[in-house]
């Protein structure tokens, strides 16, 4: 690994102490508060990643589903629903994705 890379991987490891340091020291004693934001933050990430790849095959890039969601929850989780468009087009911005999607339909998968 790079000096630099490493350097920046240990700045950013420092920076993620100091902030989870400052936040729990804010908390005081509602520190159960924060934990639990945690929790349910990294459960959420982990099922989010998870979800959209589901049954796909491993170091494909462009592997990932495209779920159907109503409008409004789509909308509340940045349009991630369209994630084969979003990893077909990385750098199109979230708001653009399903008009991209419904210029290039693949199939969608019922989310709820």
């Amino acid at each position: 690994m790079e000096a630099k890379t490493l350097r920046e991987i240990r700045i950013d490891g420092v920076a993620i102490l100091l902030i989870f340091g400052l936040s729990a020291f804010c908390y005081g004693i509602h520190w159960r508060v924060l934990t639990s934001i945690l929790a349910i933050r990294m459960f959420l990430i982990s099922f989010m990643d998870n979800v959209y790849h589901y049954g796909t095959k491993l170091n494909v890039t462009v592997s990932g589903h495209n779920l159907w969601l109503p409008r409004i929850l789509s909308v509340l989780i940045l349009n991630f629903n369209f994630h084969r468009v979003h990893h077909r087009n990385p750098a199109v911005p979230w708001q653009m994705l399903p008009e991209l999607f419904s210029q290039q339909p693949t199939t969608l998968i019922a989310a709820c």
